[in-house]
């Protein structure tokens, strides 16, 4: 919506249609020749620009920004500091109780994205996972997450860093946003600009049009 806006600033007779849906039906629709722009948080597979071709479309991609993946949790939980060795241990079902993490002893539930997510994709890579355990809970939109998060005793989810502020900049407080570290780098914040510009966050990633 942000780039249509800038975008009707200089073209003023232009007209889009946008929805949302996930990275998959997004290239989906591209495909099967019923958008002419999809957003993406992955790269375009092979067989998806084959499929692509054989339709006579040919898919152009670019990167057009750089998101940044917070992992937030209920207030309740209190561990402000997690490895991604132990995130990855929490979405297979390895650890189900926050005292294994130094925290209270208190039941995990893990939320994440639903099938057709680049976003759940990403983090399946990163946590080194091929999937995720039966118990964690999958939503369509990092609205459902954030709102399930701030509601739910013991939870952790996963949303792009937008989503943990409010339109006027400010934190939203109603759920922990933890430092994350990888192979024993030190613990790095999402909302820590000095290590998004130097890349020493763990979870970034680029996102595509």
């Amino acid at each position: 919506t942000a780039l249509h806006n800038e975008y009707k600033n200089t073209h003023s007779s232009a007209s889009f249609d946008i929805s949302g849906g996930g990275t998959d039906d997004g290239i989906r629709a591209l495909i099967n020749g019923q958008t002419d722009i999809a957003n993406a948080s992955r790269i375009i597979t092979f067989e998806e620009l084959d499929q692509a071709r054989a339709a006579g479309i040919e898919i152009s991609q670019v990167i057009i920004a750089q998101d940044i993946i917070a992992i937030i949790t209920h207030p309740s939980v209190g561990v402000e500091f997690i490895t991604l060795e132990d995130l990855a241990r929490i979405y297979d079902g390895t650890i189900t109780n926050w005292k294994a993490l130094g925290g209270p002893d208190m039941e995990i539930y893990a939320i994440g994205r639903k099938q057709g997510s680049g976003t759940r994709s990403y983090m399946l890579h990163r946590m080194g996972l091929a999937a995720v355990s039966s118990r964690v809970l999958e939503f369509d939109t990092y609205v459902d997450i954030a709102s399930t998060v701030t509601t739910t005793r013991g939870a952790v989810g996963y949303v792009s860093n937008r989503f943990v502020k409010y339109d006027n900049g400010s934190i939203n407080s109603n759920f922990w946003i933890m430092s994350v570290s990888l192979n024993g780098m030190p613990y790095t914040s999402p909302l820590d600009k000095e290590s998004i510009a130097y890349g020493d966050y763990p979870l970034m990633r680029p996102l595509f049009q």
